[in-house]
């Protein structure tokens, strides 16, 4: 059951990264823009979280099938 959870939480969590990223694209650009932000901008491209946290909650589920 830990492995259900697990993948529920992960795409869940990555459902609301993605979110954030449509809501608040235009800020987190002009922030990612700034040089502090140049290098850490990946840390902000939230859709790409997406795709990470999404991948892994399929994966967990498939192994909880």
């Amino acid at each position: 059951m830990p492995i259900y959870f697990t993948a529920l939480f992960s795409y869940a969590f990555g459902f609301l990264l993605w979110n954030v990223d449509n809501i608040f694209c235009s800020q987190l650009r002009s922030i990612r823009a700034l040089p502090p932000g140049q290098a850490s901008g990946m840390l902000l491209e939230c859709h790409a979280w997406w795709h990470i946290f999404a991948g892994f909650g399929t994966y967990m589920g498939i192994l909880f099938s």
